[in-house]
């Protein structure tokens, strides 16, 4: 048996640390000290076989304080976490927006909090648990020049938006990248089909095609006929605009431009 402070795999001295009582599973104070050498020698966590090499066992300096506002990427919308509530169908997080807007545009004055509303968004969901975001939105009104107005929650989204951002974001990368179906980003993000399908459209001609640089670079292209939809009314043939220029070149695949047929689809 090895003496105390070492390790019953390499023999390496122990370090005192983050784990000082994890692996205490009885048989007393002789085998609390081995199973706790297994998880504090760095030497073997270090070099342990199939461990991956970009993990360092590393101690508590290495982690930030705990932070919903971060983890859910809502500190890039402009909004703070004030309050949570988990369920197992669904999680709602409370939010603010972050820094105030007390200051009067038109006198300069200092204008105080008349009330405040609730704005429901949906965002990315957690776990595949779907997110809403109750954002409170503060009201304020001006005394001396009589004018009112909200807290700015562009960052957020858009005016009169069911999404925000983030979830705009997330729903164009699921439909494009990850094939899912629009039925699917619906019930994920807990809003209803058409909501998901108008937000998603208009984010996907915002970004993509509505994009003034998408044809540079573009030197072949290809246009071929193609069954849209397999049904007895409606639209079903389009054509398909696709750029070869990657497929020539042996640099990736074609991207979709777009669809057309009767109307325009894409």
């Amino acid at each position: 048996m090895f003496p105390p402070g070492k390790c019953i795999r390499c023999g390496d001295t122990e370090e005192i640390g983050l784990f000082t009582d994890e692996g205490v599973v009885g048989g007393g104070a002789d085998h609390r000290r081995l199973r706790v050498g297994v998880f504090r020698c760095w030497e073997f966590l270090r070099n342990r076989p199939g461990r991956p090499r970009h993990v360092e066992a590393t101690g508590a300096a290495a982690f930030a304080p705990a932070d919903l506002t971060s983890f859910c990427h809502l500190d890039e919308l402009g909004l703070v976490v004030t309050g949570q509530h988990v369920a197992c169908d669904q999680a709602v997080l409370a939010c603010d927006v972050a820094g105030g807007d007390g200051w009067c545009r038109g006198c300069g004055g200092r204008a105080v909090v008349r009330d405040s509303v609730a704005h429901r968004l949906a965002q990315v969901p957690l776990g595949w648990r779907p997110t809403t975001l109750v954002v409170r939105v503060r009201r304020y009104a001006c005394k001396a020049s009589g004018r009112t107005w909200r807290q700015d929650t562009s960052r957020a989204a858009a005016a009169r938006a069911a999404l925000s951002k983030g979830a705009l974001a997330w729903a164009l990368e699921a439909l494009v990248v990850g094939h899912l179906s629009v039925a699917r980003i619906a019930d994920a993000l807990g809003v209803a089909w058409n909501t998901a399908n108008d937000a998603v459209l208009a984010e996907g001609k915002r970004v993509l095609i509505s994009d003034p640089a998408r044809f540079e670079g573009v030197r072949v292209i290809g246009v071929d006929g193609h069954v849209w939809r397999h049904a007895r009314e409606g639209d079903k043939y389009v054509t398909v605009i696709i750029d070869l220029t990657p497929v020539r070149d042996r640099s990736g695949p074609a991207p979709l431009f777009c669809q057309h047929g009767r109307r325009q689809l894409l």
